[in-house]
């Protein structure tokens, strides 16, 4: 049995309560060690740790603690997280201002226990024109604006030192532009958790379209990780849906293929359904990406979509306007000022860590080959992100 077996079978017992028992046995010094690696690589260690202990399979040696010390870490970041949630939630509440809970705040719930659910941040969704509104009251409240933000969101830390993601659209690029013509109007779709309450949720459908279409933005630029396919398996087990319905709405967003593909996965980690060709080939790219992906699977993404290597190379030279604005706001009222902003931001490269984050992606570029960039061109396709 391999080590990526062995971690599924482990993961399978955490989220779907199977048995693993026959596991033990195979259980070495060097496997441990191995599944350590790759369950860390995918921020799965922590569950992995957990099934261990029920098994047993642990001790005092070196590895032991490490699979302990993540299992207490998620354990303590989660208080650590339920705490700064409820502390949006009220503060934005107290403000009437308008607000969805996104992503992993969401979908923590559903796991057996919430720490199982890691995530680095704290996602939640305000109207653009509450941004600002939105900024003041967080921090009158103990809360930092770092000076990070991008094309969508806004950053800030809580006053427990945790992670907050301010967004203010849930659209981030065009490659997905069906999916993101819905999502533009997400506060159509969502309804009051409560009567007379600030706090959203979102439809099965709506909140199903933005799970794969952030999912696959991660994984078009080179890898989404194993805990999106947990998510995606947990929600369709455990929340109430009408899969036709599901089907006829993820088809107009784009995702059908996407989606199809993504559960399949996951029922072969957590169900131990047959794989095919098609989730051997997708697995491989998850598992070799690990949690945010790397610069070699970007690379051969790229490859795959038919962007050759200098096109790839002056896409890394010249930003987007909408991107550069976020480096330079005055840009979005005088658009004239384009050209200066792109040289500015080039004297940026020299900065060592920005010059060795693009050698390394152009390193990647320049070594995809034909065959690796077929795969992947395969791939695309029957996701349905060729085009």
């Amino acid at each position: 049995m391999t080590v990526e077996k062995i971690m599924f079978s482990l993961i399978k017992s955490e989220i779907a309560g199977v048995s693993t028992e026959e596991i033990k046995e195979k259980l070495n010094p060097d496997v441990l060690n191995a599944l350590f690696k790759l369950s860390d690589k995918h921020d799965m260690s922590h569950i992995v740790a957990s099934a261990l202990l029920k098994l047993k399979a642990l001790s005092n040696d070196e590895i032991s603690q490490k699979f302990n010390k993540t299992l207490m870490l998620s354990v303590y970041r989660d208080s650590l997280k339920d705490f700064a949630i409820t502390q949006v939630g009220e503060i934005l509440e107290k403000e009437k201002i308008s607000h969805i809970p996104l992503k992993g705040t969401v979908l923590r719930k559903l796991y057996p226990k919430p720490w199982m659910r890691t995530s680095c941040d704290i996602d939640v969704l305000v109207k653009e024109e509450d941004c600002e509104r939105a900024i003041e009251a967080l921090c009158k409240e103990g809360f930092k604006r770092t000076a990070d933000c991008s094309t969508h969101d806004y950053n800030l830390i809580s006053s427990n030192n945790f992670h907050v993601e301010l967004h203010y659209t849930l659209t981030q690029e065009e490659s997905l532009i069906t999916a993101d013509k819905i999502l533009d109007k997400v506060f159509d779709y969502a309804y009051p958790e409560k009567d007379g309450g600030y706090s959203y949720a979102l439809p099965y459908e709506i909140m199903l379209i933005y799970h794969l279409a952030h999912m696959a933005r991660h994984l078009i630029h080179g890898g989404c990780g194993i805990r999106p396919f947990i998510d995606l398996w947990l929600m369709n087990e455990k929340i109430p849906h009408d899969e036709r319905s599901v089907c006829d709405s993820l088809k107009k967003a784009g995702l059908l293929d996407f989606y199809n593909a993504s559960l399949s996965l996951s029922k072969c980690w957590l169900e131990d359904s047959a794989y095919s060709e098609k989730t051997k080939a997708l697995e491989e790219f998850i598992l070799f990406g690990g949690v945010y992906g790397n610069t070699l699977n970007a690379a051969n993404i790229k490859a795959g979509k038919g962007v050759g290597k200098i096109k790839s190379f002056i896409g890394l030279v010249f930003l987007p306007r909408k991107n550069l604005e976020v480096l330079y706001p005055k840009l979005k009222k005088h658009k004239i000022l384009l050209p200066f902003c792109q040289v500015k931001r080039w004297f940026k490269v020299f900065d060592r860590q920005k010059y060795n984050k693009i050698k390394r992606i152009t390193d990647a570029r320049n070594s995809v080959n034909s065959k690796d960039s077929e795969k992947i061109r395969d791939m695309l396709d029957f996701l349905g992100f060729k085009k």
